[in-house]
């Protein structure tokens, strides 16, 4: 077993006791990723429709499109931890409900259906439909639906993938970020497999400047013959980490387009390995582990924070755990609250007692970090952020209720918001903050909601 396939090993053999809890709860999140400031969302914002018309010629490719200017990064606070950006309180969402009038995917011959995947972005919202095609199949096609406000929804582009060198069908998109030069959505297979990597890379890169005309390219045909793990964007660029064939290098690109990428010199001592990266307003923070032998069996975790994505200092993370055991006992996350602001997390599980611990760190600049009590219980992949603004959003365990959706204050409190109007009920699994509100959705998209929200 290759180191990467080891630290992928021991992290998912770490959750499982949250997975139990997660499959019950059956939630799916789709975080928003903008580009550059985007405006408080609120009763009074509009959604208007600013997306060019401009459509590729064919044969040509998005490098010879005009690209979106790169707007400057905010300059960091010099007091970490003291507090937010204020952007005024939010104290409830109001929502209404749209049956989805979109044509639904054929069913694949084995009888699944096609799922549908909600993202969010600086001029509305996204969803992506593949067709639910047996493995080895010789085309894929891609519903790519858009909104502006969240309940009215249309077809754009039915996108066809077909098999290249390094790319099988089927595939799923899994994420979409927002750089300045566009949108990127990523896509990873979506066949069955058991094996390791726990997580899989990614396999098929879709690039869009307005959200409306996409192209595609095969993961290999734009990072070489790597495996790409994760992939994120902000105004200052787009970065992405990964890892040789082999698993044996660990790799980091930046790029400022997200189409020429280039490899950044890894921070720390040798054999580090990336966990995840993510990018926010003030540059980049990389999650990082040095992994021990078989014997020692510890994963050693780090926060690395950059400008620029190419050099890095390590973070300041008063108390942070020094390494797991082969059992997989600790779990390391980093949230994007919002655009300038962090969420890292540590979980550790005592097989023996069967309990487990949870802390949480907060920082407005990647590079100093303080305790948060109050934000211990966020599990990641619970967190839907749009410029200034983040959301916590906790499913029920037994859809007997409401999701609760919780604001973080200015001081890093946490504050449940009241809903009124056509409340989602529990079993509602997608949701996405956008310009328009907080926009929810079931599996198939056959449903909208969206959460208007309102303040004092």
């Amino acid at each position: 077993m290759n180191r990467m396939d080891r630290i992928e090993g021991r992290q998912g053999r770490g959750l499982h006791v949250r997975l139990v809890l997660s499959a019950a709860m059956a939630i799916s999140l789709a975080a928003c990723t903008v580009g550059g400031e985007s405006p408080s969302v609120g009763p009074e914002a509009s959604a208007s429709d600013s997306a060019t018309s401009q459509t590729p010629t064919e044969n040509q490719t998005l490098e010879t499109w005009p690209l979106v200017s790169e707007s400057a990064a905010p300059t960091a606070t010099s007091m970490a931890c003291a507090r937010m950006r204020g952007s005024g309180r939010w104290t409830g969402l109001n929502w209404s409900v749209e049956k989805s009038r979109l044509p639904a995917q054929a069913s694949g011959e084995d009888g699944m259906e096609g799922t549908f995947t909600l993202y969010a972005w600086s001029k509305g919202y996204l969803g992506f439909r593949p067709d639910p095609v047996a493995e080895g199949a010789s085309a894929q096609e891609i519903q790519i639906d858009a909104s502006t406000d969240g309940l009215s929804w249309s077809v754009v582009q039915a996108l066809t993938i077909t098999p290249s060198a390094g790319l099988s069908l089927p595939i799923s998109i899994v994420r979409v970020v927002e750089g300045p030069a566009g949108l990127l959505a990523l896509g990873t297979w979506a066949g069955q497999r058991a094996d390791f990597p726990a997580k899989r890379p990614v396999a098929v890169v879709l690039r869009s400047i307005d959200g409306r005309h996409w192209i595609y390219d095969s993961a290999a045909a734009v990072f070489g013959s790597v495996n790409v793990g994760t992939v994120d964007a902000r105004s200052i660029g787009y970065v992405a980490t990964g890892w040789s064939n082999d698993g044996q290098q660990a790799l980091v690109w930046v790029s400022s387009d997200g189409s020429a990428w280039r490899k950044s010199q890894l921070p720390g001592p040798a054999g580090i390995v990336p966990v995840d990266i993510t990018a926010f307003g003030g540059g980049y923070l990389l999650l990082a582990a040095v992994v021990g032998d078989e014997s020692a069996g510890t994963v050693t975790p780090s926060l690395w924070w950059s400008a620029d994505g190419l050099q890095w200092d390590q973070a300041a993370v008063p108390g942070m755990r020094p390494g797991g055991t082969l059992l997989g006992d600790m779990y390391t996350a980093v949230e994007r609250i919002n655009d300038h602001a962090l969420l890292a997390t540590e979980y550790t599980y005592d097989a023996p007692t069967q309990t487990s611990t949870q802390t949480a760190w907060v920082s407005t600049d990647g590079r100093t970090w303080c305790r948060d009590d109050a934000a211990s219980a966020v599990w990641p992949g619970q967190m839907v952020s749009y410029g200034d603004r983040g959301l916590y959003v906790e499913p029920t365990r037994d859809y007997s209720g409401p999701t609760a959706i919780r604001a973080f204050r200015d001081d890093f409190s946490l504050v449940e918001l009241a809903q009124s109007g056509s409340v989602p009920p529990g079993e509602i699994v997608q949701m996405a903050l956008g310009p328009a509100g907080l926009v929810a959705t079931d599996y198939n998209g056959s449903v909208f909601y969206l959460g208007v929200p309102t303040s004092d």
